[in-house]
């Protein structure tokens, strides 16, 4: 039997995309919210996930689950791939794509809202999405954590892969009913789908603490990686007015690694930029005087151990007490 995706596009074609009869299997005008704006929604084959990226990149099982319809203004100017996949992670059929061309400058890469599923081989990120999801319809946090791996290995619930700093967590934020909104391999651009996406619908936290933009390194300029984090903070103060928002930076790497260069700008950034309520760089809670980090603080020099944790910890519990919190 013939597997096929369809594309349906709450737009007027001539206003966005140019496609072709064989690409196109249906075309459906249908704004789907009051505000007007209209969205593209990929629907494939019974019982497969479609997977899909935006930035033109080959479709893998470590692209994301294309799990809500994407806005046509996000779209503008991209490449849009998609592929099926089967319940073992295998493709299905060929890749198939669309490209919205327009005058219109596309939106920078750490900005544009996308799902990922990068660390496959040790969680399934749209299951802890849904997961998260159904925690917040009974649950009301004081503190909501935000972030990549950093915060997801730190505890809290869902557990999905390794916990690291379980003492401190236990310590400094059960107390708060804290929420993880961690997520291994994110980047700035997940965060901001995840946010767009209901996890942080239903709870009012008085704070929440971010920690994102390590995994942007490699691949975005600090200016790119500043602007994601402000979108992301204009995102939480759009849906948690009053709450007040915690910045945090680490420094990576060893020192002749370019990501440690790289990683004290993007803080040193942060501290400049006032992007939030409080920024803390706390670079220097980790590099020694010779420049070193400790193996027992940051086992990889990237994720911490329980006693980097512990270092996390303090300075954050410092912060929300400050605030009353």
């Amino acid at each position: 039997m013939r597997r096929i995706l369809v594309l349906s596009v709450g737009f007027i074609l001539s206003h966005v995309a140019t496609f072709s009869a064989v690409e196109l299997i249906r075309v459906e005008s249908q704004v789907t919210r009051t505000d007007g704006q209209s969205f593209v929604r990929l629907v494939g084959s019974e019982g497969v996930t479609i997977r899909y990226t935006l930035d033109g990149s080959l479709v893998t099982i470590s692209s994301g689950a294309f799990l809500a319809p994407v806005s046509n203004g996000d779209l503008l100017g991209c490449t849009l791939r998609a592929r099926e996949f089967d319940t073992l992670g295998k493709p299905v059929g060929e890749e198939k794509s669309w490209n919205f061309k327009s005058r219109v400058t596309p939106l920078k890469q750490t900005v544009l809202p996308v799902t990922q599923n990068r660390d496959y081989q040790t969680y399934d990120w749209a299951s802890r999405h849904a997961s998260i999801l159904e925690l917040n319809k009974r649950r009301q946090p004081l503190v909501v954590l935000i972030g990549d791996s950093i915060t997801h290995f730190w505890g809290g619930a869902p557990k999905m892969g390794r916990v690291s700093g379980n003492l401190s967590w236990e310590k400094y934020l059960a107390p708060r009913q804290a929420a993880n909104l961690g997520y291994g391999w994110d980047l700035t651009q997940n965060v901001l789908w995840r946010l767009r996406n209901g996890e942080l619908d239903g709870i009012k936290p008085k704070a929440c603490v971010l920690l994102i933009g390590t995994n942007n390194l490699q691949s975005d300029s600090i200016a790119d990686i500043i602007e994601g984090i402000r979108t992301i903070v204009a995102e939480i103060r759009t849906q948690c007015a009053g709450c007040k928002i915690l910045v945090l930076a680490l420094p990576r790497g060893g020192l002749n690694d370019p990501l440690r260069k790289k990683s004290l700008e993007l803080a040193q950034s942060l501290e400049s930029a006032k992007i939030g309520d409080s920024t803390l760089n706390l670079s220097d809670k980790f590099i020694q005087a010779d420049g070193t980090i400790p193996r027992e603080w940051m086992s990889d020099l990237l994720h911490p151990t329980e006693v980097g944790y512990e270092i996390i910890g303090q300075a954050v519990d410092a912060q929300l007490k400050d605030w009353g919190i």
